[in-house]
């Protein structure tokens, strides 16, 4: 049977993982095949990835000497 601080941690982590956690529905699917074909072991990271990469696009129209990350 569980202790009460290992359901009370648990509890914490769980809410913690509520509040930084993204819905992406249909996307899943090729979100998982974009970071595997990345070879990223972390969502974070393919995220990072896919922000960095928008704002070159971004900055290439104004700017258009732009070096993808």
């Amino acid at each position: 049977m569980s202790s009460p601080s290992i359901l009370t941690t648990t509890k914490k982590s769980d809410q913690f993982r509520s509040k930084t956690r993204v819905n992406i529905c249909t996307a899943f699917h090729r979100w998982r095949r974009l970071l595997k074909r990345k070879g990223m072991k972390f969502d974070g990271q393919l995220a990072t990835f896919l922000l960095d990469h928008f704002l070159c696009v971004m900055s290439c129209c104004l700017f258009p000497v732009c070096v993808p990350p």
